[in-house]
């Protein structure tokens, strides 16, 4: 037996071929009503199995022009549609003549059973065989088409929920998107300000660091030339008998000044300066009086008289009112 199936999807034609021709029988296939009617009128086929919803001519409006036909019309007629699911969808297919109203999807093996239970029925000889017109009276034809008109409008109305379903999830779907996107760009915007500050307190620590590391080699130079230009010479003095108790206050003073900047000031300050001059600065700065000095220094007082005038001359204060031991502790 040769069957014509009709449907526009391509994979559901090769399916339905892959079946039918398993169990048996030949196979014709079209895509739509118009092609389907205009294949069965040249070679009958011995069952029909259409979609509904196809371009050009759709399964009811195939239907109802193979019931027409004289030679086709006692060809058995099976719906297999997804489209319309509805019960009165399935008494309107019926309605029109057809067989059998498959929803799909239906388990191959059901299928086949079916197939073969519309072959079986159609092959019974009945029991009083009516003729039916060729042509339908006016009043049917009107019915059809108010019928047809029904499952159209039905059909419309379900896909118009379908569509308004579909649209509804859209415009959630775009709102939790703006609100993801507003979300990320927030995110952007603090991870950014975040890269920012860390940029700055980075850029702060460097800055710090380098501030230290700088601290720590002035404490260095300070020390140097702190233990260089004043320790040392008293530790030196130090040697010298009868001069220990003062030695050793001077040298007590400058421990507890070991990190001062004095010498490096006092060096800096001018490079006129001499070394013994510099050496009498310290004893100035640490409260000793001329003549302790000179016993120190073991020089006259009039020897450290010169060396004061000269230091507040190369420090720019000889013409001003200003004591010397405060100028030099202020340094």
């Amino acid at each position: 037996m040769t069957i014509l199936i009709v449907d526009d999807n391509e994979p559901n034609l090769y399916q339905l071929q892959v079946l039918l021709s398993g169990n048996r029988y030949q196979v014709v296939s079209a895509a739509n009503g118009a092609e389907a009617l205009a294949k069965a009128r040249q070679n009958p086929p011995g069952l029909v199995v259409s979609d509904i919803l196809m371009p050009v001519m759709d399964g009811f409006a195939l239907c109802r022009e193979w019931k027409k036909d004289e030679r086709l019309r006692q060809i058995p007629f099976v719906f297999y549609t997804a489209t319309y699911t509805d019960e009165r969808d399935r008494e309107f297919a019926l309605s029109l003549g057809a067989e059998q109203f498959l929803v799909k999807p239906v388990e191959p093996e059901i299928f086949m059973q079916k197939i073969k239970e519309v072959i079986q029925r159609v092959q019974r000889p009945p029991a009083a065989p009516t003729r039916v017109p060729i042509e339908a009276p006016q009043e049917e034809e009107a019915g059809y088409l108010k019928q047809y008109n029904e499952v159209l409008i039905r059909k419309l109305e379900a896909k118009m929920e379908q569509l308004e379903q579909v649209n509804r999830e859209l415009e959630r779907d775009i709102t939790e998107r703006k609100k993801a996107e507003a979300e990320l760009k927030k995110s952007e915007q603090e991870l950014r300000k975040d890269k920012l500050l860390l940029e700055q307190k980075n850029l702060a620590l460097a800055e710090l660091l380098e501030h230290m590391e700088r601290t720590k080699n002035k404490t260095k130079e300070d020390i140097a030339i702190n233990v260089e230009e004043f320790i040392t010479p008293i530790l030196k003095k130090l040697k010298i008998k009868g001069a220990l108790p003062k030695y050793i206050k001077l040298l007590e003073h400058h421990l507890k000044e070991l990190t001062s900047s004095f010498g490096r000031k006092i060096t800096q300050r001018s490079t006129r300066l001499s070394s013994r001059e510099i050496e009498i600065c310290d004893m100035i700065k640490g409260g000793l009086s001329s003549k302790e000095i000179s016993e120190l220094l073991n020089v006259s007082y009039q020897t450290i008289d010169k060396h004061r005038r000269n230091i507040r001359k190369k420090l720019a204060i000889a013409k001003k009112k200003v004591n010397l031991t405060s100028f030099l502790q202020k340094l």
